[in-house]
């Protein structure tokens, strides 16, 4: 072979591995990466496109678990975009500010046009005074309903994603979720609300203004005509009048604008003009394998402190966590029993038992591990060995047991079951002796 057709038959070669290679590059490949963020993030949540090939895990994984040494979190700004395209919402949808502002000039202006001696005279003075309250409460209300971390607030369907962790939610879930929210951060969390939340208080926030100012239309017109009398409805089937708070709108003035009839029925107290939401429980997923890791526990704890979110039924989280580690492959290294008990149990007025105790959960997660080698296991993060964090735990849930005086015969029977004599010496320094029954049936 002459050394031009090795040439030729070289870049042959060449050339067909280059067709080769481009054959193997998927089509998502050959996208920049900005435009793979962007359908990335328009493939909705928990979309499996990082996991496609190797490159496209390299460009999109997020690692939820910030690294302090490293000092970067790589693919925050995707996971930012993520959670303010899917669950960021706007609860001022319905409040046209600029319309706000026009009806509040008016009642100003026709304050300023009643004659001075109408207002000074019997009630005048209690009716004005009434009037005056509700305008500076709009003004507060819509000044608040203005501010960033009340404006906005996130979907609780957020919650269930793998990408959440305590970090993430003490440095994310506030201002910095907002787009164009400017440098002045309060330090405010944005509400993690329900479907059923966004939508009330998204009805609540324009029916409260439509109470105010239909308060306002009518104590002036009741100033003006001593006469005047709040409009009444008839409900359909009784011939008993109702009295309708309703704006009555004269020339000059703009009504606000009107939904569903329902909407008229949420309860509206004026002194109470908030979206701050009481306790409430963490969603089901929350649920699912209890609490098996130190980030999923952080952000447990997290999620409670920020946002006073919570589980309800408390045993069925502890009862799925300590069947975790009867799991030979679990990694007992990244939990701490002992702090999960702890967390859980110390809101101990409002702890209901509900079916079995969790505490046979630890009983048979003790017998399990007792005859095993625990140094095999080594420490988790707070130094503890399994064994060290399992008796922790079974002090924690006893002391519960101990101080709401719950009956302990189930307990008792577990040990009986289970035939173990270390159980049953810790059992003994909260009972002395079990019922007479049960060891007449064992």
């Amino acid at each position: 072979m002459t050394p031009a057709t090795s040439s030729i038959s070289s870049s042959l070669r060449q050339s067909t591995s280059i067709e080769e290679d481009e054959e193997d590059i998927s089509f998502l490949e050959r996208f920049p990466p900005n435009i793979l963020y962007d359908i990335y993030i328009l493939s909705k949540p928990r979309n499996n496109l990082p996991f496609v090939n190797k490159r496209l895990y390299q460009i999109l994984h997020f690692n939820p678990t910030y690294s302090e040494i490293e000092d970067k979190w790589d693919n925050l700004s995707i996971i930012i975009r993520m959670i303010r395209t899917w669950y960021l919402v706007d609860l001022n949808t319905r409040l046209d500010f600029d319309l706000l502002e026009r009806k509040l000039n008016y009642y100003e202006s026709y304050i300023a046009q009643i004659d001075p001696e109408v207002i000074g005279v019997g009630l005048g003075p209690d009716m004005m005074k009434i009037v005056t309250d509700n305008l500076q409460k709009i003004r507060q209300y819509i000044s608040t309903c203005q501010l960033p971390c009340v404006r906005y607030a996130l979907s609780d369907g957020v919650l269930t994603n793998n990408f959440n962790s305590e970090k993430l939610v003490s440095i994310c879930f506030n201002e910095v979720m907002i787009p164009n929210c400017g440098n002045t951060l309060s330090g405010d969390f944005l509400d993690i609300l329900t479907l059923e939340e966004i939508d009330r208080e998204t009805k609540f926030r324009l029916r409260a203004f439509k109470v105010m100012f239909s308060s306002i239309s009518y104590w002036l017109q009741k100033l003006q005509d001593s006469n005047y009398e709040m409009p009444t409805t008839t409900i359909e089937g009784s011939n008993i009048p109702q009295f309708e708070l309703k704006e009555t709108i004269l020339e000059g003035n703009e009504g606000l604008p009107e939904y569903n009839k329902d909407d008229e029925d949420i309860d509206i107290k004026t002194e109470n003009l908030s979206n701050k939401f009481n306790e409430r429980e963490l969603k089901d997923c929350m649920y699912d394998k209890g609490i098996n890791s130190r980030r999923k526990f952080e952000l447990v704890v997290s999620l409670n402190k920020i946002h006073h979110f919570t589980y309800v039924d408390v045993n069925r989280v502890l009862a799925n966590t300590f069947r975790n580690l009867q799991n030979k492959d679990f990694d007992t290294t990244d939990i701490s029993l002992w702090g999960v008990t702890k967390f859980l149990l110390s809101n101990v007025s409002s702890l209901e038992i509900k079916g079995i105790p969790p505490i046979d959960e630890v009983f048979r997660l003790y017998d399990y591990y007792e005859n095993r080698d625990c140094r095999s296991y080594g420490v988790n993060y707070l130094g503890q060995s399994i064994s060290e964090d399992i008796i922790g735990a079974l002090f924690n849930v006893l002391e519960i047991y101990d101080k709401l005086k719950y009956p302990l015969d189930d307990l008792w029977q577990c040990v009986f079951d289970l035939k173990n004599h270390s159980l049953a010496r810790f059992l003994m320094s909260y009972s002395k002796n079990p019922n007479f029954s049960i060891l007449q049936d064992n």
